[in-house]
């Protein structure tokens, strides 16, 4: 299965993703875990920043917040402008930031890079997601990272 058709279903799921617009202008998208209804307290995990690129009216996620991943946050009630569920596009962009950013902290960076080019080997930053190819790799298949053994460090086990 297509890593795109996974997060597409994933997506259409029911999932508690909202987008908001904070006191200060700026705009996020995290999901929703709990309510504090005494203390006026949204409990958000994952939020990332919503940038506008005023010169192609492209938006771009970035991190709001250094945290632990699915740490809980405190978003105050009386912080927030507005919120709405967030669309069907956006949790699917919300899902891929947050899956390549848990494989960026968890792989070094060449390993990182190798499953980039095979997951997303057919797209470069100007592609939409309509004309995205079918992309060959199998995720039902064990992937092995190629590794070479260095010869001048005899404690180098690949």
């Amino acid at each position: 299965m297509n890593i795109f058709q996974e997060l597409e279903n994933m997506t259409k799921r029911e999932s508690s993703i909202f987008t908001y617009q904070l006191v200060d202008g700026s705009y996020i998208m995290a999901e929703e875990v709990d309510f504090d209804f005494d203390e006026n307290v949204i409990f958000i995990i994952n939020p990332v920043r919503i940038k506008e690129n005023n010169i192609d009216n492209k938006f771009q996620l970035t991190t709001y917040m250094i945290t632990e991943p699915s740490h809980p946050i405190q978003l105050r009630e009386d912080a927030i402008v507005a919120s709405t569920p967030a669309p069907a596009v956006l949790r699917r962009n919300y899902f891929q930031y947050n899956l390549l950013n848990a494989l960026q902290n968890s792989l070094s960076n060449d390993d990182f890079q190798e499953i980039v080019k095979l997951i997303f080997g057919g797209l470069d930053s100007k592609d939409d997601v309509e004309k995205q190819e079918n992309n060959p790799f199998d995720f039902s298949e064990t992937y092995k990272i190629k590794k070479s053994k260095n010869p001048n460090n005899p404690w180098d086990r690949y």
